[in-house]
């Protein structure tokens, strides 16, 4: 894996057993806890007179003039109050069921699929919605994050091989690790249904050298950890014409992996 250029890209592929891999997938559940700030309205809604209207809630702004005498005033006044409101990956799987990628959220996971493209220079990362017994499908137009422009990323490592040889029989072994984390400026987009998220994070990574597998079967791969993209702070635009202020995290678990055909 490398680190100082990790990409997004879509993959459509079957998540079949296959040897000879030319890539190695790693599945990571996502935990969305993010929260919106929007304006509520605080005042009773009044009619031209001041008189009190029930039932018709609360609105943002009223103007009305009342009489009393020989005096007459008018008032004009508004108000609001910031409210929070979260949104999980219920929420984010509610919308998806609106746009038609999915018909209920019944079973329906987020997941962040980490590829570790063996001939290429990046991994790639994948959301994708699953479900025990169906094929994965891949969201990737509906959520994704990236390298900002910046590209402000600040890496850490640690790599290191040991060979040792008989001198009479001349077998060696060799055994290698590996272990990295990187912090970088990511944004975020998020374009399902009424949710569209448009933001930057840090997001924090690791990964550590394994081996897999016994015999011809065998083989090494770089694993990742556990990941968040953390201190979301950007704007949600429900109806393209107001914005107001998102923030939060997406959290993944550490990867687990998940077999892949050979690339063609």
């Amino acid at each position: 894996m490398k680190l100082h250029f990790i990409k997004i890209g879509a993959f459509a592929f079957s998540l079949i057993p296959a040897t000879g891999y030319s890539q190695y997938a790693y599945s990571q559940n996502a935990t969305f806890s993010l929260t919106v700030t929007v304006p509520l309205p605080t005042l009773t809604a009044r009619d031209p007179e001041g008189r009190v209207l029930t039932g018709q809630g609360l609105k943002y702004e009223n103007e009305y003039t009342t009489t009393k005498g020989t005096i007459e005033t008018k008032v004009v006044e508004s108000g609001s109050k910031m409210a929070p409101f979260k949104i999980s990956n219920r929420e984010i799987l509610e919308e998806l069921v609106s746009d038609g990628v999915i018909g209920s959220i019944t079973g329906y996971s987020i997941t962040l699929y980490t590829i570790d493209n063996e001939t290429e220079e990046a991994d790639t990362f994948a959301y994708y919605l699953t479900k025990k017994g169906a094929t994965p499908i891949n969201i990737t137009d509906k959520i994704s994050f990236g390298p900002t422009e910046s590209e402000a990323i600040s890496a850490t490592f640690n790599e290191r091989s040991v060979t040792t040889t008989n001198s009479v029989t001349s077998a060696s072994l060799t055994t290698y690790t590996k272990t990295a984390s990187v912090k970088g400026l990511y944004g975020l987009n998020i374009n399902a249904g009424e949710i569209s998220v448009y933001g930057n994070s840090i997001f924090t990574f690791s990964e550590a050298y394994k081996i897999f597998g016994r015999g011809a079967e065998r083989y090494g791969s770089e694993v990742p950890g556990a990941s968040k993209l953390g201190g979301i702070i950007g704007y949600i635009s429900p109806n393209d014409q107001v914005n107001f202020v998102v923030e939060g995290t997406i959290s993944h678990s550490a990867g687990v992996p998940i077999s892949l055909p050979p690339a063609p």
